[in-house]
């Protein structure tokens, strides 16, 4: 990926294994809490840190988020807390690959 830049990001993730249970997995091993549910499903959102994530697309194969900084949050936190994000993204052992789609 290119150097972080303050901005909205969408990002497809896709796994190493077709598997229905992979947004519970993601967001339990990336600490995000859903916003509204006990659980995240299509076009819900979570949040981690400073960061707003938004579920666009799920499939057993692939997610698709949308990546934003939480309202009233300074930019030099956001880009502490998205790099921080995709570094422990990065480092899950089931995750085959990240396109950034902006």
């Amino acid at each position: 990926m290119k150097p972080l830049e303050p901005k909205i990001y969408i990002l497809k993730v896709f796994f190493k294994q077709s598997d229905c249970l992979q947004v519970k997995r993601l967001c339990s091993d990336l600490g995000i809490m859903p916003e509204n549910t006990n659980e995240i499903g299509e076009d819900d959102w979570g949040h981690r840190g400073y960061l707003e994530l938004w579920f666009q697309e799920i499939t057993d194969k692939n997610i698709t988020l949308h990546i934003q900084k939480q309202r009233n949050k300074t930019a030099k936190k956001y880009m502490e807390n998205l790099q921080q994000f995709f570094d422990d993204l990065y480092s899950l052992e089931y995750v085959e690959n990240l396109v950034d789609l902006d």
